[in-house]
């Protein structure tokens, strides 16, 4: 049974075999490999932000000023040290960029602006004077020994003394002693750069004096926390007095914004359209406005002009307007015709007196002989020409329903009066527009450096911030224009209208500006 099998068994297998194999899955063929993406680097550690730069140190000084007759003005002066902001009254501001070299001068009442450079432009060419004289000033300064502590700052008490001494030779022969007593002391953020202050432009003239200074004494280490300045007349007697006193000392970053241009200003031409547009913007709000308590108001008529020759009545007519213009009185323009309708304008602007001008003579001719020979003797010089100019004014009162005649009076000038159309001018536009006072405290605060004279009071480095701004630019709009030739026709009408003005003032009561 055993051989049966076998073969049967064999065979069988054979059999299968080819089946089993013809069952099996063919291999697949292997399949393309992707090349594996490149590993990605090892993330990197966050790199810290650079700091914030530290903010720059900065100083902010509230100040105040009071003078003798009660009036005060204030000021905020602004620094980080390379620029320098002056807030005056009046909505006015000087800004000095020591790295743009230049001064900003600021109205925000007028929202405009000046770019002036920083360094004193040359000075403008000025008719030589028939005559010099000299005048001699002396600088005293001496520290007394005393400290205090104000602010946390040590101040040193110092007091100056600037005597003006007239010579033989002298054109103008007042003798002024003006003596400043100060606490002063080194401020934390003190002004990088200082402006170099352009001499004052002197007035043409048939005679100009000339300066000889001398100073004893090492100026204080700082700048003024307190001042009291006092000025001494031919007598020796007390003329008038003004005190400045730092009322608050910050030193904290400031906002840069402060330092520059405001946006949205217009920038002007030249100092002086920026002055023109103050003076437009003050008019216009001033006689728009309900009078202020306390004040009187004059309406000035359109003048006429009556002398038979060729001049400006709009001109007569702005210098009555500003000369009039002195507290507690302001003038107002009255431009109606006819007596009816200025009455009633009059009374709109609730008007307390008006005022009415006629140019009535206006005279050129040449000097005599005779005239010429005093005046030489005088040292007055000999001009080619000599003018006359005489106006007649009236004063109204409307005090009592109707306009009833008070004063009916003329005025007159010559050549070779002094016109005081610069030095009251510009006192009396930085008192209104920079400290918002009167005209005396101001002239009385920039005397203490023989009125912006070089080499006379403190150094630069010493003086008051706020006043070294005012004089700057005060300087700087003096020096834009042509000197004023005191002997000149148009000055002669200045000189008339000017008089007028302070008769006028002092017949409705004005008292004496010190």
């Amino acid at each position: 049974m055993m051989r049966i099998i076998g073969p049967l068994f064999l065979c069988a297998a054979l059999a299968v075999a080819p089946a089993v194999s013809a069952q099996k899955p063919k291999t697949a063929p292997p399949a393309t490999q992707k090349p594996k993406a490149p590993a990605k680097p090892p993330a990197k550690a966050e790199q810290p932000k650079p700091a914030a730069p530290a903010p720059k140190p900065g100083l902010t000084m509230r100040t105040t000023y009071t003078g003798s007759d009660g009036a005060a003005s204030e000021t905020r002066l602004v620094t980080n040290g390379t620029r320098q902001r002056v807030e005056l009254g009046q909505k006015s501001v000087v800004i000095t960029q020591c790295d743009s070299k230049q001064i900003l001068q600021v109205s925000d009442q007028a929202k405009v602006y000046v770019a002036l450079p920083i360094d004193a432009p040359p000075a403008p060419p000025v008719t030589p004077a028939k005559k010099t004289g000299l005048v001699e000033y002396s600088t005293v300064i001496a520290d007394t020994g005393e400290k205090k502590e104000i602010f946390g700052l040590s101040a040193s008490h110092v007091t100056t003394t600037v005597t003006r001494t007239p010579t033989p030779t002298s054109c103008d022969k007042k003798k002024e002693r003006v003596v400043t007593d100060g606490w002063y002391a080194s401020v934390p953020v003190p002004l990088t750069c200082a402006a170099m202050a352009p001499a004052p432009v002197p007035v043409a003239g048939d005679c100009r004096d000339e300066q000889q200074a001398t100073t004893t004494g090492a100026p204080p280490a700082g700048k003024p926390l307190a001042y009291t300045v006092t000025t001494y007349g031919d007598d020796g007697k007390e003329a008038g007095s003004a005190r400045m006193e730092v009322k608050e000392l910050t030193v904290a970053p400031v906002d840069e914004a402060l330092l520059d241009a405001p946006a949205g200003y217009t920038r002007m031409a030249d100092a002086a359209a920026f002055v023109k547009a103050i003076e437009r913007a003050e008019n216009e709000a001033r006689w728009a406005a309900p009078k202020a308590a306390g004040i009187t108001r004059i309406g000035v008529l359109m003048p006429s002009n009556k002398s038979g020759e060729n001049t400006s009545v709009e001109q007569i007519n702005q210098e009555l307007l500003e000369s009039l213009t002195v507290r507690p009185y302001e003038a107002v323009p009255i431009v109606a015709t006819s007596p009816a309708e200025q009455e009633a304008e009059a009374r709109r602007k609730e008007v307390d007196f008006l005022v009415a001008a006629d140019l009535t003579v206006l005279k050129t001719s040449s000097p005599s002989k005779v005239g010429g020979i005093m005046r030489k003797a005088s040292g007055g010089g000999s001009p080619s020409e000599l003018h006359e100019a005489k106006l007649d004014y009236r004063v109204l009162s409307l005090a009592g329903g109707t306009a009833v005649p008070k004063a009916s009076k003329s005025a007159s000038a010559k050549s070779g009066a002094f016109t005081l159309k610069r030095a009251v001018g510009l006192a009396r536009f930085a008192a209104r527009v920079y400290f918002g006072s009167s005209a005396g405290m101001v002239r009385l605060m920039l005397s203490q450096s023989g009125g912006g004279a070089t080499g006379i009071g403190l150094p630069a480095q010493n003086a008051d911030p706020s006043l070294s701004a005012v004089t700057m630019v005060l300087n700087l709009f003096s020096s834009t224009d042509a000197p004023l030739e005191e002997s000149g026709r148009d000055a002669t009408i200045v000189s008339a209208v000017h008089t007028a003005s302070s008769d006028i003032l002092k017949d409705l009561g004005l008292k004496k500006d010190k």
